[in-house]
């Protein structure tokens, strides 16, 4: 068991999920899955994903400064599959008790305040940050530019979001394309932009 700890817990669910078939939700779940225990692997080897209320999810990492970087992964995860595929997402820092790894029975500040979050998101923004501040400032507008990523930006800046990044080399390696179209996907994305930003942000600037 996993006690009392500062961690943080993403809320989310599917947008225009009720218009998904049970296919394509379970399809968005298992890429929400998948992409979480590749966080996990750059936020201390934790990184716990449950399936809520159909299309919901919550997700706990125990590395609370990546959050935001974990955030546009796993948007990216989404888009990379098609741009109806979209989730929104409350992010909360705190204290929470994780007894398993099922996130449905958690519970702590931090749950209860990601969850109140999401239900309380106003329809034009799709990410919130409860810490407010700079965090929410920076999310707000990661909120707003992540939504112009088409899915072949996104499949290009899914690795190289991870703290330590690929080369350019292996990720047109692994897609198949070449080091000029991964470049050119990054430029349009505006991923230094991303970089820079999350690196400050998670350096305490």
């Amino acid at each position: 068991m996993i006690g009392s700890l500062e961690i943080c817990v993403l809320a989310g669910d599917f947008i225009g999920s009720q218009q998904w078939s049970r296919d394509e939700v379970s399809r968005a779940h298992d890429l929400l899955g998948a992409e979480a225990d590749r966080i996990g692997v750059w936020s201390c080897g934790h990184c716990c994903y449950t399936r809520n209320r159909g299309n919901g999810w919550q997700m706990v990492i125990h590395r609370p400064a990546l959050d935001l970087r974990a955030v546009l992964t796993l948007r990216a995860a989404l888009r990379a599959e098609g741009k109806t595929f979209d989730t929104r997402i409350a992010i909360a820092r705190g204290n929470g008790a994780v007894p398993g790894p099922d996130l449905n029975a958690a519970h702590g500040p931090a749950f209860f305040d990601a969850g109140l979050a999401l239900d309380n998101m106003v329809s034009s923004r799709t990410l919130i940050h409860t810490e407010g501040g700079a965090l929410g400032a920076a999310t707000m507008l990661g909120d707003a530019l992540s939504r112009d990523w088409t899915p072949a930006q996104a499949r290009v800046l899914r690795p190289m979001l991870a703290p330590v990044p690929p080369t350019h080399a292996e990720v047109a390696k692994a897609l198949g394309i070449s080091r000029s179209a991964v470049s050119q996907a990054l430029a349009a994305a505006r991923f230094d932009h991303f970089s820079h930003a999350l690196d400050a942000l998670e350096s305490g600037w």
